[in-house]
């Protein structure tokens, strides 16, 4: 099992962790980077979302007009990175879908009517 990044905060960590056992084996450095990248990102948004949510996502500039806090703005970039990062994993659920799929057989599916038994020689 893969230690997290020494660098990682500690809700990071702990998304790394929970995450890195869906990744499947073998984890390569580049995943736990990218999954280093994913926790981290997870983490901030977490942070930033309690922020918003404790002191607004809009405030007033120096003009007098609504515009978003620099901490929504924040909030928006580390989730678009942690929605990047989740795709570079493999980790989106649409995908993971199709992932499950490919592994069914297929059915067999024709437009063709099966011939009676009367037909049968």
């Amino acid at each position: 099992m893969k230690n997290p990044p020494d660098y990682l905060n500690d809700r990071a960590k702990e998304i790394f962790d929970l995450v890195l056992p869906q990744l499947g084996d073998p984890v390569l450095y580049s995943d736990v980077l990218r999954l280093a990248a994913y926790s981290q990102s997870a983490a901030e948004y977490e942070d930033l979302t309690s922020v918003v949510q404790e002191d607004g996502a809009t405030g007033k500039d120096r003009d007098g007009e609504e515009r978003r806090t620099p901490d929504a703005l924040a909030r928006a970039k580390a989730f678009d990175q942690w929605c990047k990062s989740e795709i570079s994993l493999g980790l989106e659920r649409k995908q993971r879908v199709k992932f499950e799929a490919a592994k069914k057989p297929a059915k067999r599916r024709s437009l063709r009517k099966e011939p009676r038994q009367s037909q049968i020689l």
